[in-house]
């Protein structure tokens, strides 16, 4: 138990990071008069134009007792998307994430650990998840308000179906960059919100320095566990339950919309050096990280992911021998749902 705290705040920082990923790689193009909230959105997601900026966020989630954490990031992205995540405050501070375009980098200082995922944004990526947001989601425009200096638009996103999750985007007509993002639940309230507090456009005279979007050599040589085998890609279940030593089990149910983007190796947290895996599941505007554990080797009594109960959008369990965590933008119901459906039932140990 003493290990699982320290884990669940990488797995905040995931979930976190991930939402960031997706907000600060949005391109720009100088605005126009006209565009439908669709249109909006759609080019916010996948502009012709690259932005490089700076700034601070502030970010903020609700943990189970309904109480909400905050949280405050430096970032830094590239005009070619690459970035930086520094968290400044408790209870992640110290936890950074950078990402180069091939590979991101997540370190906690509090498990003096750095975990290394390769995964390469394809050409089309951004246009791909743009269409499947729009098939799931209605836009609407709601407004204009100022954040971090500049003018906004703010545009809602409702579920198609019969979801109750939504989320709002402020944009800049301008650059056509997501200046904040709010993850809500009907008339509930907002279970996670990233907003610039401050932000500065960088010009093409001013870049970034490459080396600013990669951890320092001498914290990957001290912490990493980028050795061959252990650097997560993307890959099938079926392949990744090969490299791994245990047969992922795959949800036969996920919520409406959604779809598996690929399964990942990540390490488990018991005392074995050992890989867990990691489902990726995405409906073009939420995320759901699926983590689950059935290694014969692992030490783990509990579970691996205990502390996960304790996050706002997440749901654990242990069955079968298999233990899971379930994260992401999703009622807890659907998370529940998803990792009671996982199968075959049937135990590796």
């Amino acid at each position: 138990m003493a290990r699982s705290w320290p884990w669940l705040l990488a797995a905040v920082a995931i979930m976190l990071a991930a939402g960031t990923v997706w907000v600060l790689r949005t391109r720009g193009v100088i605005a126009a008069p006209g565009y439908s909230p669709d249109e909006m959105v759609r080019r916010a997601l996948t502009g012709d134009q690259k932005v490089a900026r700076k700034g601070r966020q502030d970010v903020s989630t609700t943990n189970a007792g309904g109480k909400v954490v905050q949280v405050e990031a430096d970032v830094l992205t590239s005009a070619d998307g690459r970035l930086r995540i520094e968290y400044l405050t408790e209870p992640l501070k110290g936890v950074t994430i950078w990402d180069d375009g091939d590979r991101t980098y997540r370190y906690n200082p509090k498990l003096k650990l750095l975990t290394v995922t390769q995964q390469p944004q394809q050409p089309d990526e951004a246009e791909r998840r743009a269409a499947q947001l729009l098939r799931n989601y209605t836009a609407a425009r709601a407004g204009e308000e100022q954040v971090a200096g500049r003018t906004a638009v703010v545009v809602d996103l409702h579920p198609r179906g019969t979801g109750k999750n939504w989320k709002r985007y402020w944009i800049d007509p301008e650059h056509w960059v997501i200046l904040g993002s709010q993850d809500c639940v009907g008339k509930e309230g907002v279970l996670r919100s990233i907003k610039y507090a401050q932000v500065q456009y960088l010009g093409p005279d001013a870049p970034p320095a490459p080396e600013q979007f990669r951890p320092p050599d001498e914290l990957v040589r001290r912490y990493g566990n980028a050795r061959p085998g252990e650097t997560s890609v993307p890959r099938s279940p079926d392949q990744l339950s090969k490299l791994i030593g245990f047969p992922i089990r795959v949800p036969r149910w996920v919520p409406p919309g959604y779809t598996l983007q690929g399964a990942y190796q990540t390490p488990c947290a018991c005392s074995k050096r050992h890989q867990a895996a990691r489902l990726e599941y995405t409906d073009g505007l939420n995320s759901i990280s699926l983590f689950e554990c059935g290694h014969p080797a692992c030490t783990t009594t509990d579970n691996c992911f205990a502390a996960g109960s304790d996050a706002p959008l997440a749901y654990r369990a242990a069955r079968d021998g298999y233990w899971y965590l379930a994260i992401g933008d999703a009622p807890r119901l659907d998370l529940e749902r998803m990792v009671q459906s996982a199968g075959p039932a049937q135990s590796p140990r």
